[in-house]
């Protein structure tokens, strides 16, 4: 089927592990923006908030995932997210998607550099008494 669409099938890994837990944690950033905005969603939306936000979220995580495999197993072409919804919805769904992909990956980046601000003023607090003040 991939010849019938002029591409050649091939399956090219070249991502080593430094490159891969590169991408984990600057990007994907789990450890350090998940846990150091916990805090930030207990205040802001508290304990109920925060688990049926994380129960829908996820549910709606995996339904997407589940669409998203069946069209890359029928056509498995080089793409991100934003061309499977195109593929399926049209050029305004692939719009939509590869922009709030976009926010959310901004989202991220600077919740890791927040988190690492607090622990770098933690830090320099424990080790010279210096105080971080936001000027």
């Amino acid at each position: 089927m991939l010849r019938q669409l002029g591409y050649k099938p091939q399956l090219a890994r070249r991502m080593g592990p430094f490159g891969n837990f590169a991408l984990s944690f600057s990007i994907i950033s789990v450890l350090s923006g998940c846990m150091t905005l916990f805090a930030f969603g207990l205040i802001t939306g508290g304990p109920t908030v925060m688990l049926w936000g994380w129960a829908f979220v996820g549910l709606t995580v995996l339904c997407l995932g589940a669409a998203l495999a069946e069209v890359t197993s029928a056509y498995p072409v080089a793409g991100a997210l934003f061309y499977m919804a195109g593929r399926l919805g049209g050029p305004k769904w692939g719009f939509y998607t590869g922009y709030l992909n976009l926010l959310g990956l901004l989202g991220g980046m600077a919740g890791g550099s927040y988190g690492m601000s607090l622990f770098v003023g933690a830090w320099l607090n424990l080790q010279w008494g210096f105080t971080p003040t936001p000027g």
